[in-house]
């Protein structure tokens, strides 16, 4: 389950779009800090998607928005394979996976609602966290209070494969070589610390060969507990060459602090680690680290960046900058400007030259993503006087071309909460509570 916190920062199902609040006299700007993304080359030209109400739309950065496929409830998690072969998305607790010019089609999984996947680097298998009815009543994970297992999807045959049938395992990421995935158990015996005051590690750490089909415990929470490292959140990267896997921990409930630590596949060794509020990998052998400042001008906290290497040594910020340019969104510093009119300015990372495009009716901006091609998009939405509708418009900019064009737009009923607080594909906190994603607008997403 993607991580779901207090939407007013940023969560896990957001690193591919993060921003760093900035405070500017009267004006309020936003700094977004996309995951810089190393593309495939067979993904330069694949359409880019988007789902709003029950339908599925499809677009080149040049054309129009058609509707791809329609009849779901609510499409969400949309995200392409690597090599953008295909794509997958969640909708009405089932998968579906689909193709460019075909209609998706849904994977039967024996669960009563997969809410998590993650894609196999080589783009054949998926991954799946989900909830088989057999585990209605067994113990819950004491941290998300959540039941689950873990399923292997064939994207090529629609096959699926129940790995576990314990109730208690979910997924954390994929080996760089596809032949190994991270998981996840909840011990059900008494733990040693408060879930809700972490570090507090509330599973063991197991790994699952998809060759041999064997499973592993790599570290048990135990002697993760005793390490004073908490529960695993996400793998950042697992370079199965080095034997290295790059995981996040929480430190606190909120997920506003995390480690990024550096762990030995073999012998669960930690080889060393960085505090920060999250952290993505930027390709390149560079990590990009988010951190949370506090900002005595504007009396509060402000998200900056800092980018740190495989041996966890930080680099300067044109070093890394250096090492990233030309690929992905890292050739840019791209600063939102929250004050009317809203606009994006572009700044070369290298040459200092600026670009800026003010989208022309927006009262916001709810969420962006980086294209193969160079392009981000951008969906942006305006609130009407009245404060019943919500205009959505998606827009695609191209910094190299200085270029900018309306992809979509389209109305949608106001859900009666302020729309840039909400979360874009997951859910919301509220008054301790998980609520569901209410903007119906979702942008799909690529991977490395």
């Amino acid at each position: 389950m993607p991580k779901v916190i207090n939407s007013n920062w940023p969560s896990a199902s957001m690193r591919t779009s993060r921003f760093l609040i900035l405070n500017t006299l009267a004006a309020l700007a936003l700094v977004a800090c996309s995951t810089q993304l190393v593309f495939s080359q067979e993904c330069q030209d694949s359409p880019i998607l988007f789902a709003l109400k029950n339908s599925l739309f499809s677009s080149s950065a040049g054309g129009r928005a058609t509707v791809a496929a329609s009849g779901f409830s609510a499409p969400y998690e949309l995200m392409w394979a690597p090599g953008c072969r295909e794509y997958a998305f969640l909708d009405d607790g089932a998968l579906w996976l689909g193709k460019p010019g075909n209609s998706p089609k849904k994977v039967a999984i024996p669960a009563t609602a997969p809410w998590f996947y993650k894609w196999s680097p080589d783009g054949k298998f998926l991954a799946v966290k989900g909830e088989r009815e057999a585990c209605a009543g067994e113990q819950k994970d004491p941290l998300y209070d959540r039941v689950s297992d873990f399923f292997l999807v064939d994207a090529d045959h629609l096959s699926v494969e129940s790995i576990s049938h314990d109730c208690r395992t979910s997924v954390l990421g994929w080996s760089d070589n596809s032949g190994q995935v991270l998981l996840q158990k909840a011990v059900t015996d008494e733990l040693p610390c408060d879930p809700q005051k972490p570090p507090c590690a509330t599973g063991d750490v197991q790994i699952w060969n998809r060759v041999s089909r064997s499973l592993t415990t790599l570290v048990t929470a135990r002697d993760l507990n005793q390490e004073g490292i908490g529960t695993f959140d996400d793998i950042a990267r697992w370079d199965s060459e080095k034997h290295i896997i790059y995981a996040l921990y929480g430190v606190s409930y909120t997920g506003l602090t995390e480690v990024l630590a550096a762990m030995d596949d073999r012998t669960a060794h930690f080889l060393w680690s960085y505090r920060c509020g999250g952290a993505d990998y930027a390709g390149n052998g560079v990590f990009r680290a988010d951190m949370r400042v506090y900002d005595a001008v504007g009396m509060g906290f402000i998200w900056t960046s800092t980018f740190v290497d495989t041996e966890g040594r930080v680099l300067k910020p044109r070093k890394a900058a250096q090492a990233l340019a030309g690929v992905g969104d890292e050739k840019y510093e791209i600063t939102l400007t929250l004050q009317a009119p809203i606009s994006a300015t572009f700044r070369s990372r290298l040459t200092g030259q600026s670009w800026r495009f003010p989208f022309p009716s927006a009262s916001g901006i709810a969420d962006s993503v980086w294209t193969p091609a160079g392009t981000l998009v951008f969906e942006t939405y305006e609130v009407s006087a009245d404060t019943k509708q919500l205009k959505l418009e998606v827009w695609v900019l191209g910094p190299d071309q200085r270029t900018g064009r309306k992809l979509f737009g389209d109305a949608v009923a106001n859900p009666g909460a302020p729309y840039a607080e909400l979360t874009p594909g997951g859910g919301m906190f509220v008054n301790g509570e998980i609520r569901p994603r209410i903007p119906p607008l979702v942008l799909g997403k690529w991977e490395r």
